[in-house]
């Protein structure tokens, strides 16, 4: 059962007795709109919802700090600079994406 908003906020019900109550309800969610929308696929690709032709990479192919990232055309297969991955942070307490290619810039 999710009590709250956060991760914290999940308990477990299956100690709760039999006939105890509980209620719930919708969350309000607002969907992004489709140009709003990313998806990491499994080729480590990440493209806008709405237009899928397009990929995040490295300004000129050059991936170093300070690279600005930009959609474009994706390589066939993807250029190194193109590839990303979800990884977890336990210090930020959520996922970060890195690039395949050169982990330790984020």
């Amino acid at each position: 059962l999710n009590r709250g908003l956060s991760a914290a906020d999940w308990v477990d019900a299956r100690g709760a007795a039999m006939g105890t109550t509980f209620s719930f309800a919708p969350r309000a969610m607002t969907v992004a709109p489709p140009g709003e929308r990313l998806r990491l696929r499994k080729d480590k690709t990440l493209r806008p919802g709405a237009r899928s032709e397009l990929c995040l990479g490295a300004e000129r192919g050059a991936l170093a700090e300070g690279a600005r990232l930009i959609f474009w055309d994706c390589g066939h297969p993807p250029y190194r600079h193109e590839r990303f991955e979800q990884v977890y942070d336990a210090a930020l307490g959520g996922h970060m994406l890195r690039a395949v290619e050169r982990p330790e810039l984020c």
